[in-house]
Protein backbone atom coordinates (compact mmCIF):
# COMPACT_ATOMS: atom_id res chain seq x y z
CA UNK A 1 0.00 0.00 0.00
CA UNK A 2 1.67 3.36 -1.17
CA UNK A 3 0.66 6.03 1.17
CA UNK A 4 0.96 8.97 -0.89
CA UNK A 5 2.41 13.04 0.95
CA UNK A 6 0.38 15.80 0.63
CA UNK A 7 1.20 18.11 -1.62
CA UNK A 8 1.70 21.94 0.17
CA UNK A 9 -0.06 24.50 -1.20
CA UNK A 10 1.19 27.27 -2.68
CA UNK A 11 0.95 30.04 -0.80
CA UNK A 12 -0.31 33.26 -2.85
CA UNK A 13 2.38 36.17 -3.60
CA UNK A 14 -0.22 38.81 -2.20
CA UNK A 15 -0.86 37.39 1.14
CA UNK A 16 3.11 36.64 1.15
CA UNK A 17 4.31 40.26 0.29
CA UNK A 18 1.75 41.57 2.88
CA UNK A 19 3.02 39.23 5.57
CA UNK A 20 6.45 40.90 4.95
CA UNK A 21 5.03 44.32 5.37
CA UNK A 22 3.36 43.50 8.61
CA UNK A 23 7.09 42.14 10.05
CA UNK A 24 8.96 44.63 8.72
CA UNK A 25 6.57 47.10 9.97
CA UNK A 26 6.49 45.97 13.53
CA UNK A 27 8.65 47.92 16.26
CA UNK A 28 11.59 46.24 17.17
CA UNK A 29 13.03 45.06 20.53
CA UNK A 30 16.80 45.62 20.88
CA UNK A 31 18.92 43.23 22.52
CA UNK A 32 17.79 39.87 24.61
CA UNK A 33 14.97 41.23 26.78
CA UNK A 34 15.15 44.90 25.45
CA UNK A 35 12.14 47.36 26.25
CA UNK A 36 10.70 49.04 23.45
CA UNK A 37 11.38 52.60 23.02
CA UNK A 38 8.35 54.67 23.46
CA UNK A 39 7.74 58.06 21.64
CA UNK A 40 4.68 59.95 23.83
CA UNK A 41 2.79 62.68 21.43
CA UNK A 42 2.89 66.21 21.67
CA UNK A 43 1.77 67.91 24.58
CA UNK A 44 1.48 71.24 25.90
CA UNK A 45 2.57 72.19 29.46
CA UNK A 46 0.71 75.20 30.79
CA UNK A 47 2.76 77.55 33.25
CA UNK A 48 0.16 79.56 35.58
CA UNK A 49 2.99 82.21 36.24
CA UNK A 50 6.71 82.28 36.29
CA UNK A 51 8.08 81.74 40.13
CA UNK A 52 8.97 84.65 41.90
CA UNK A 53 11.17 82.25 44.75
CA UNK A 54 12.84 79.09 44.64
CA UNK A 55 10.62 77.98 46.97
CA UNK A 56 7.51 78.69 44.65
CA UNK A 57 9.65 77.12 41.74
CA UNK A 58 10.37 73.58 44.07
CA UNK A 59 6.12 73.67 44.47
CA UNK A 60 5.77 74.14 40.50
CA UNK A 61 8.02 71.82 39.89
CA UNK A 62 6.97 68.62 42.76
CA UNK A 63 3.66 68.98 41.21
CA UNK A 64 4.86 68.97 37.23
CA UNK A 65 8.06 66.87 37.18
CA UNK A 66 6.90 63.88 37.92
CA UNK A 67 7.05 63.30 34.08
CA UNK A 68 9.89 63.69 31.85
CA UNK A 69 7.62 66.61 29.71
CA UNK A 70 7.57 68.70 33.10
CA UNK A 71 10.89 67.83 34.26
CA UNK A 72 11.67 70.12 31.01
CA UNK A 73 9.54 72.28 31.28
CA UNK A 74 10.78 73.25 34.36
CA UNK A 75 14.20 73.46 33.06
CA UNK A 76 12.93 76.31 30.28
CA UNK A 77 10.46 78.32 33.23
CA UNK A 78 14.34 78.03 34.96
CA UNK A 79 16.22 79.75 31.86
CA UNK A 80 13.29 82.22 31.34
CA UNK A 81 13.68 83.48 35.06
CA UNK A 82 17.60 83.40 34.18
CA UNK A 83 16.98 85.59 31.36
CA UNK A 84 15.55 88.12 33.80
CA UNK A 85 17.15 87.57 36.91
CA UNK A 86 20.70 85.65 36.92
CA UNK A 87 20.54 85.25 40.59
CA UNK A 88 17.69 84.39 40.93
CA UNK A 89 17.17 82.01 37.85
CA UNK A 90 20.77 80.12 38.90
CA UNK A 91 19.21 78.82 41.99
CA UNK A 92 16.36 78.03 39.94
CA UNK A 93 18.22 76.02 37.59
CA UNK A 94 20.22 74.12 39.97
CA UNK A 95 16.82 72.60 41.46
CA UNK A 96 15.65 71.43 38.01
CA UNK A 97 19.12 69.57 37.16
CA UNK A 98 20.07 66.43 37.94
CA UNK A 99 22.66 66.45 41.16
CA UNK A 100 25.86 65.07 39.93
CA UNK A 101 26.15 68.24 37.81
CA UNK A 102 26.27 70.37 41.35
CA UNK A 103 28.77 71.62 43.45
CA UNK A 104 28.69 71.62 47.30
CA UNK A 105 30.25 75.21 48.08
CA UNK A 106 27.95 76.51 51.09
CA UNK A 107 26.38 79.22 48.58
CA UNK A 108 23.97 79.00 46.11
CA UNK A 109 20.52 76.93 46.87
CA UNK A 110 20.68 75.28 50.13
CA UNK A 111 24.51 75.35 49.74
CA UNK A 112 24.73 74.19 46.03
CA UNK A 113 25.34 75.68 42.74
CA UNK A 114 25.96 74.66 39.30
CA UNK A 115 29.03 73.54 38.37
CA UNK A 116 31.27 77.05 36.96
CA UNK A 117 31.67 75.69 33.42
CA UNK A 118 27.92 75.32 32.99
CA UNK A 119 26.87 78.53 34.94
CA UNK A 120 29.81 80.53 32.25
CA UNK A 121 27.91 78.48 29.52
CA UNK A 122 24.14 80.07 30.10
CA UNK A 123 26.03 83.34 31.01
CA UNK A 124 27.50 83.21 27.87
CA UNK A 125 24.14 82.31 26.28
CA UNK A 126 21.12 83.46 27.85
CA UNK A 127 22.72 86.34 30.05
CA UNK A 128 23.79 87.68 26.56
CA UNK A 129 20.85 86.35 24.58
CA UNK A 130 17.31 86.39 27.20
CA UNK A 131 15.57 86.06 23.48
CA UNK A 132 16.75 82.10 23.60
CA UNK A 133 14.50 81.32 26.59
CA UNK A 134 11.59 83.47 25.04
CA UNK A 135 11.88 81.50 22.48
CA UNK A 136 10.39 77.96 24.05
CA UNK A 137 7.37 79.90 24.94
CA UNK A 138 4.71 79.58 22.61
CA UNK A 139 3.08 82.52 20.76
CA UNK A 140 6.81 84.65 21.45
CA UNK A 141 8.72 85.37 17.60
CA UNK A 142 11.66 86.69 16.03
CA UNK A 143 9.18 89.33 14.48
CA UNK A 144 7.93 90.28 17.90
CA UNK A 145 11.04 90.32 19.88
CA UNK A 146 10.61 87.08 21.27
CA UNK A 147 8.01 89.04 23.64
CA UNK A 148 6.54 87.07 26.92
CA UNK A 149 2.82 87.12 26.30
CA UNK A 150 0.28 88.11 29.02
CA UNK A 151 -0.92 85.94 31.43
CA UNK A 152 0.07 82.09 31.32
CA UNK A 153 2.80 80.39 29.57
CA UNK A 154 2.40 77.23 27.45
CA UNK A 155 5.43 75.50 26.61
CA UNK A 156 4.96 72.92 23.85
CA UNK A 157 6.40 69.48 23.99
CA UNK A 158 6.88 67.62 20.56
CA UNK A 159 8.20 64.62 21.33
CA UNK A 160 9.14 62.14 24.57
CA UNK A 161 11.55 59.61 23.81
CA UNK A 162 12.39 56.88 26.20
CA UNK A 163 16.22 56.47 25.72
CA UNK A 164 16.09 52.64 27.33
CA UNK A 165 19.00 53.54 30.04
CA UNK A 166 16.25 54.93 32.64
CA UNK A 167 16.72 58.07 30.81
CA UNK A 168 14.03 60.23 28.97
CA UNK A 169 15.04 62.76 25.73
CA UNK A 170 12.05 65.46 25.97
CA UNK A 171 12.11 67.65 22.75
CA UNK A 172 11.01 71.30 23.53
CA UNK A 173 9.61 73.35 20.10
CA UNK A 174 11.71 77.18 19.78
CA UNK A 175 9.12 79.44 17.89
CA UNK A 176 12.94 80.77 16.32
CA UNK A 177 14.58 77.59 15.29
CA UNK A 178 13.04 74.87 12.36
CA UNK A 179 13.32 72.17 14.92
CA UNK A 180 12.82 71.19 18.64
CA UNK A 181 15.32 71.26 20.87
CA UNK A 182 16.15 68.01 23.36
CA UNK A 183 16.67 67.89 27.25
CA UNK A 184 17.83 64.66 28.45
CA UNK A 185 16.09 64.05 32.18
CA UNK A 186 16.52 61.30 34.70
CA UNK A 187 14.50 60.95 37.86
CA UNK A 188 15.67 61.57 41.11
CA UNK A 189 15.20 59.00 44.40
CA UNK A 190 11.86 60.55 44.85
CA UNK A 191 10.82 60.36 41.51
CA UNK A 192 11.15 64.05 40.09
CA UNK A 193 12.86 64.15 36.59
CA UNK A 194 15.71 66.46 36.73
CA UNK A 195 17.84 67.52 33.63
CA UNK A 196 20.86 65.23 33.00
CA UNK A 197 21.79 67.19 29.69
CA UNK A 198 20.47 70.80 28.16
CA UNK A 199 23.18 72.02 26.05
CA UNK A 200 21.07 71.93 23.04
CA UNK A 201 18.52 74.41 24.26
CA UNK A 202 21.23 77.05 24.99
CA UNK A 203 22.06 77.01 21.16
CA UNK A 204 21.41 80.44 19.24
CA UNK A 205 17.86 81.01 17.47
CA UNK A 206 16.60 83.24 15.17
CA UNK A 207 17.54 87.02 15.95
CA UNK A 208 14.90 89.60 16.91
CA UNK A 209 13.82 91.53 14.07
CA UNK A 210 12.34 94.49 15.66
CA UNK A 211 13.12 97.45 14.68
CA UNK A 212 13.65 100.04 17.76
CA UNK A 213 12.55 103.78 18.34
CA UNK A 214 15.70 106.09 17.23
CA UNK A 215 14.92 109.11 19.39
CA UNK A 216 17.05 111.16 18.07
Amino acid sequence: MRVRGRRSRPIPILALAAGLAACSSAPRMSGMGGRLAAAATSTTIEIPALPRSPEEFVTLRNDLAQKPAGGAAMMVVALIVYAQDAKLGEKMVTIAVEQRWLQADGQGYQGYSLGRADQQRIRDQVGVRPYIAYSYVAGTSPEGGYALPSGPLSIEITEVRDEGDGSSKVFVRSTGADSPRPIRLRPNDKGIWKASEWSSVLVDVRRPTTKQDDPL
